[in-house]
């Protein structure tokens, strides 16, 4: 029984920590603000932008072919949301989004130093 328990504890807890680290956030928090909203999606479409751009790279990689039509839409879409978040940022209230917004913009420069 004890056994039992334990393996259910360490399947919740790895379950929370595989959402936190792909999702950033605790799966039990959903009542968000407008302005969270707007991030959290912005955040998830760098995601998978970031994911785009790096099976290119696998993809190139593993071929040896040109892949820059498939890694263009994704830089594409980087810079797309970095223009909206430029948006939203002029809009934000409350400082808890603000420092979420700076946070993301500097994943976003970060991912564009890599790249480039």
């Amino acid at each position: 029984m004890k056994n039992l328990i334990g393996v259910v504890l360490f399947l919740i807890v790895a379950a929370v920590g595989v959402n936190i680290l792909t999702k950033g956030g605790l799966p039990f928090k959903k009542s968000l603000s407008d302005e969270e909203q707007q991030l959290d999606r912005l955040r998830s479409d760098l995601r998978a932008a970031e994911g785009e751009y790096r099976q290119a790279g696998r993809a190139s990689g593993l071929t040896g072919m040109d892949t820059t039509a498939q890694a263009g839409p994704a830089l594409a879409k980087v810079d797309r949301i970095e223009k909206e978040l430029v948006e939203l940022k002029a809009k934000l209230k409350s400082d808890i989004a603000k420092e979420a917004a700076e946070r993301l913009h500097d994943e976003i420069r970060d991912f564009k130093t890599e790249v480039r």
